[in-house]
């Protein structure tokens, strides 16, 4: 297993619950929360060397909390992911320091290697 911590930031709690699973197997440390204001809380408490985040939450926009990451833990290196496809979008959150963005439906095989790579001092990309 991996030693690095990760934040996963989805209001799908059946996807986050999936997500843990599969990533438990991997890195150590997996905490996952369905909202922006519960992955802030979490980003005051702990660092997280890789963060998986949602574009679409209930309570703010993914971009605003990719912001707040890149402010708050400017080392921690996160992906995106969104069944938003737009190309403005996805350009926003690269340009805003995301080293990896992902399209929902995702593929669990590309975002674990994603994670990988991440873990293992890569981009992300692949």
């Amino acid at each position: 297993m991996q030693s690095q911590s990760v934040l996963l930031v989805d209001d799908n709690e059946l996807l986050l619950v999936c997500m843990k699973r599969i990533f438990e197997k991997v890195f150590l440390d997996v905490t996952s929360v369905v909202n922006g204001c519960e992955a802030c809380s979490q980003l005051r408490r702990q660092r997280f060397d890789i963060i998986v985040l949602d574009i679409n939450l209930p309570d703010v926009n993914g971009l605003q909390l990719l912001e707040y990451v890149k402010l708050k833990a400017p080392a921690s290196r996160v992906v995106i992911f969104s069944a938003d496809s737009d190309d403005k979008i996805r350009q926003d959150a690269l340009r805003m320091g995301a080293l990896e963005f992902i399209e929902k439906p995702m593929e669990f095989d590309r975002l674990r290697s994603t994670l990988l790579s991440m873990s293992q001092g890569g981009t992300g990309k692949n």
